[in-house]
């Protein structure tokens, strides 16, 4: 899957603008093409062992190479949790003036998106609500490969979310950029 071009960047931040208007919330939408590159090598040695089972019928290769599998597949979700937690503090969501920052992470490789918020707005909002709210609804158009339509219902939801669960304040300073940011 690609990143957003110029036309798509384009309605994706003018969609952070109008949702940060509605909710009074601050919405940093980070999308990565690839959060595990450092553990690609696991996942050559497990089809590597599979595949020697299978040449030499040594069932000790397959099974070292289903549990490196097993923990490929478990490394690979941890890495992709922790890198959306490092672009949370990167981009200083953690440091906005009321505590109404919230990350919304996507890596196109993994497939996986989170939903990270600073405290005030995880005080009223668990992070089941954000995974059945927004994740799952993101989730579903990254499967189409629609990245575009993906942000911004991911968007829109959090939005809605904030405006459902969460006390406005009447004038919040704007500490974050109103803008999508993407990285290789």
């Amino acid at each position: 899957m690609k990143l957003l071009n110029e036309d798509e960047v384009f309605i994706v931040n003018k969609e952070i603008e109008k949702a940060e208007d509605l909710s009074k919330v601050q919405i940093l939408p980070v999308i990565v093409k690839n959060s595990t590159r450092s553990i690609e090598i696991l996942n050559f040695l497990s089809l590597a062992c599979v595949a020697c089972s299978l040449l030499f019928y040594n069932y000790a290769f397959l099974g070292i190479g289903l549990v490196c599998f097993l923990s490929y597949r478990k490394l690979r979700f941890a890495l992709t949790q922790q890198r959306a937690i490092l672009e949370f503090y990167i981009n200083k969501i953690n440091q906005t003036e009321a505590k109404n920052g919230v990350l919304l992470f996507v890596s196109l490789k993994e497939h996986k998106v989170f939903v990270l918020c600073d405290e005030h707005i995880a005080h009223f909002v668990s992070q089941e609500t954000w995974n059945q709210e927004v994740v799952a609804r993101m989730s579903a158009y990254l499967k189409e490969n629609n990245l575009c339509e993906a942000m911004i219902v991911g968007i829109r939801e959090t939005a809605n979310v904030i405006k459902t669960n969460v006390p406005i304040e009447k004038h919040t300073k704007n500490d974050l950029e109103d803008v999508v940011i993407q990285k290789e």
